[in-house]
């Protein structure tokens, strides 16, 4: 693969994983088990004692101008309903994407950790994703690069060996991260895969999703909570491999 190759493959994994994390601030989550969809609620007038937000969550108003934002992910496409000198009330915990912290820097959009008084965790975090793949190369690291330009700590865990059994073992050591709570979601690139998933589902915390194709990922991560993906890579090419990273990162797991 050519220079040129290589910076295309880039952009078109940083519009995919841009588009997804786009929709996965805007679109509900179906399926039984699905997360609430991530809303833009306005805040009533008013801060008196005991009256709520006009979302119905029950949760305290605050100023007229502000906005509760609901979910657990915020991005670029989060923000346009917003109008400039806005105030955006974030849950703890929520990550912003640095496109999103731009935009709100441009038009003047304070984000704000929580309802003023209450103690909430500090906003800007990356979302971070540990990553292993057992065929190392520039390909991958093209991969790696698209998601870092999209806004995702990753933390590359690849290593090189000939030797299956310590490949394997790499990969687990990576995914272990996820239970740890060290990052928030594994992607693993491995074969055979199967055998890498019995194991990983033994390990407590760890929910391994085997997954070849986007839809599969996405059913992982909605459905059943999957907090670490694992792709065939001999089984599936590197076009599709993209497309199943970004839409397994922009979709928002089940709330357990």
């Amino acid at each position: 693969m050519n220079e040129q190759e290589l910076e295309n493959l880039v952009r078109l994994v940083t519009r995919e994983v841009v588009r997804a994390l786009g929709r996965s601030g805007l679109t509900p989550s179906g399926g039984e088990f699905a997360a609430p969809p991530a809303t833009l609620a306005p805040v009533g007038g008013g801060s008196g004692s005991g009256e709520t937000c006009a979302c119905g969550c029950g949760c305290r108003k605050a100023p007229p101008a502000d906005r509760r934002w609901h979910g657990s992910l915020l991005t670029e496409a989060s923000l346009a309903e917003l109008p400039p000198g806005s105030r955006l009330i974030l849950p703890p915990r929520t990550l912003v994407t640095p496109l999103a912290r731009d935009q709100a820097r441009r038009r003047g959009i304070e984000l704000v950790a929580g309802i003023p008084g209450e103690t909430a965790a500090p906003t800007g975090n990356l979302l971070r994703v540990a990553f292993f793949t057992d065929r190392p190369g520039p390909t991958a690291d093209s991969l790696v690069d698209g998601l870092r330009r999209s806004g995702v700590d990753v933390r590359d865990c690849s290593i090189t060996s000939r030797r299956s059994v310590q490949l394997e073992a790499a990969a687990a050591d990576c995914a272990r991260q996820a239970a740890s709570g060290a990052v928030e979601q594994a992607v693993i690139i491995f074969d055979p895969a199967y055998p890498l998933w019995r194991r990983l589902s033994k390990i407590p915390g760890l929910r391994p999703i085997l997954a070849r194709d986007r839809q599969a990922a996405m059913d992982g991560r909605r459905d059943l909570n999957g907090n670490v993906l694992i792709i065939p890579g001999r089984q599936v090419g590197w076009s599709q491999l993209r497309k199943t990273v970004a839409a397994w990162i922009g979709t928002e797991a089940a709330q357990t």
